[in-house]
């Protein structure tokens, strides 16, 4: 079995920072009502943490294979996230992961830009999904993504619920589609205090 490439490792950490922006994304689905607050009340800075596992798929030919050969990787990360008045975000992440089994290596600690957008929300229940896309390279300007030099690795999809009166939100992963095709399962839960 060969060793995941460092590409690899780093969609990985990708996907784990896509949850936290999907987690921060839907704090701007709430409403009102019972100490709930407006999409365009969330707007400003989040910070949060997100941490869980991923199967990478190490062979050639990624998870496509008839028999892909698999890597599971724990993972942490931080995130910085700016949201806008329209659910529209950006964020910067630094991700740490390791091999489940273990390694003699250091862990691989890449950095990834965030952006994505709120798709529907539940004022009632104050629930939201929203949609994000992981780059290697890019930068934010507030919740806006400079793409100078930024390659796309990630698409991926979460689920979030608000709490405190806007003042947390907590999530999870629903979805990643890693470009190169070789994450296989992402199990990813997020939280996210505003700042």
């Amino acid at each position: 079995m060969r060793k995941p490439s460092p590409v690899t490792v780093l969609v990985f950490l990708l996907a784990s920072a896509a949850g936290l922006i999907v987690l921060v994304t839907g704090t701007a689905v709430t409403a009102r009502a019972q100490g709930a607050v407006s999409l365009s009340a969330l707007e400003g800075n989040w910070v949060g943490k997100s941490i869980g596992f991923t199967t990478l798929c190490v062979n050639a030919g990624g998870c496509s294979a008839s028999s892909p050969a698999l890597e599971v990787f724990n993972f942490a990360a931080v995130a910085q996230i700016a949201l806008d008045n329209a659910g529209n975000l950006c964020a910067t992440a630094t991700n740490s992961n390791a091999p489940v089994r273990g390694s003699a290596s250091g862990a691989n600690i890449p950095n990834r830009i965030i952006t994505g957008s709120i798709t529907s929300f539940d004022t009632a229940t104050q629930q939201a999904d929203a949609s994000v896309q992981i780059y290697n390279g890019g930068s934010c300007t507030g919740p806006t993504f400079n793409n100078y030099q930024a390659t796309l690795t990630t698409n991926g999809t979460g689920h979030v619920a608000v709490s405190g009166t806007g003042q947390q939100i907590d999530g999870v992963a629903t979805s990643y589609v890693s470009v190169d095709g070789t994450v296989g399962s992402v199990v990813n839960t997020v939280t996210y205090r505003r700042q």
